[in-house]
This record gives structure tokens, C-alpha cells and sequence, in this order.
């Protein structure tokens, strides 16, 4: 059903009325909430990125039992003799369940590594649940966009898979560590969101009093 233009315009100033809001604060009321809920659904995004971030990097910061032995596996870069740098993911027992490319030119711009971990349980009592562990990977590229992969243990090492919803959410949060991702937006973001709502609430401000001469 079509509400009508002017129908939405009453409700909308029987709304603000009843909020105490008047007509001539509509405007800095509306540009007000407006910023703060952008703000707030942005500040939530980055937070959640950062939770997710936290079961990432390389050297002894990850826990993974890839292969489901009850054993923590090993995750290290190795470097040789010529310079070159791979990542290298041993089980407990020694066994090589991966080797790949690791590349670094800073702290942003870097080869990007972290474990997503999931339960399942299972459908009848007692309900037991078994945890997996799949490795995700952010690539450097010569090109204009990261190259993702994501590894899960099967027939005794770690292979590409495709990758599920968790683990995409998991690397769009990596991608704002890295300056091929969306890195310098959030630090932008981080910067000029204090200056925006002064902004904002100032601009709010002098159309109030604008509204009242």
C-alpha cells in the first residue's frame, strides 16, 4: 500500500512533537541523528574487525590442531639462506602440513596470516562438539587487490579451499591491516571522526539559530 507524501510528513511531525522536538529543530535533529548512527554502525564494524583480528599473525601467536591429533600445531616463518621468507605450518609430530610464500615490504603491506576456528555439535545428546581449524591467508600482489586463500587439513596437509561466510567476514577484517585493503579508509576514518562531529554538531547549531531569528 502507497502512503501518501503528506501522510509520512504528518506522522514524521506528530513524532517530533511528541519528542519534545519542534519543526524549526527538524533539520539539526534529523543531520544529528543521522551522523551518530553512521558513526556508531562504523565504530561497531571497526571493533568487530578488531575481535576477530585477534587469533592473527605468525611466530607463536596462533593456536591451531589442524590435523585433530589433541596437539597444537607450529606456525613460523622461515627465511634462507638467499633472504626469501615462507610461511611454514608443521604438525606435532614434525610433519610439514604447508609451505607458502611469505612476503613482508612493511607492517601494512605484508603477507597476512590467521586461524578460524569453529565448533560444531552434534545433533544428539550428549551433544559433543568437535572444533576445526582452517587457516586464512591474505597474499601481496603485484595488482591492485590481495590475493585470499584459505586452507583446510585434509588427506594430511593443509589445501586450498573455498571459503565460507565466516571466513570471508574474517578476511574482510584482515584487509583493513594492509594498505592493498581498506587500510588507509579506516585510518582516515579514525582520523577525522572526532572533527566530523564537532562539525556536525556545530553545523547543527547554527541552523538552530538560524531557524529562531
Amino acid at each position: 500500500m502507497n502512503v501518501p507524501a503528506a501522510a509520512t510528513s504528518a506522522s514524521t511531525a506528530q513524532l517530533f512533537r511528541y519528542l519534545g522536538i519542534s519543526n524549526k529543530y527538524l533539520a539539526p535533529a534529523i543531520l544529528l541523528l543521522g551522523t551518530l548512527i553512521v558513526d556508531t554502525v562504523l565504530l561497531h564494524r571497526q571493533r568487530v574487525d578488531a575481535y576477530l583480528l585477534i587469533n592473527s599473525g605468525v611466530s607463536g601467536s596462533l593456536f591451531a590442531d589442524f590435523d585433530s591429533d589433541g596437539n597444537p600445531d607450529h606456525l613460523f616463518v622461515r627465511t634462507s639462506d638467499a633472504g626469501g621468507q615462507t610461511l611454514v605450518v608443521l604438525g606435532h609430530d614434525g610433519r610439514q602440513l604447508l609451505q607458502i610464500p611469505f612476503g613482508i615490504t612493511d607492517n601494512s603491506l605484508r603477507t597476512h596470516v590467521a586461524v578460524n576456528t569453529s565448533v560444531t555439535y552434534e545433533a544428539v545428546y550428549p551433544w559433543k562438539g568437535t572444533t576445526t581449524y582452517r587457516l586464512i591467508v591474505l597474499q601481496p600482489t603485484r595488482d591492485v587487490d590481495l590475493r585470499q586463500e584459505v586452507y583446510e587439513y585434509r588427506s594430511g596437509r593443509l589445501q586450498l579451499t573455498q571459503a565460507s561466510t565466516s571466513d570471508r567476514r574474517m578476511l574482510e577484517a584482515m584487509r583493513t591491516e594492509d594498505e592493498q585493503g581498506t587500510y588507509e579508509q579506516w585510518a582516515l576514518y579514525s582520523a577525522g571522526r572526532l572533527p566530523i562531529l564537532l562539525v556536525v554538531a556545530g553545523l547543527a547549531l547554527l541552523v538552530t539559530r538560524m531557524t529562531t531569528t
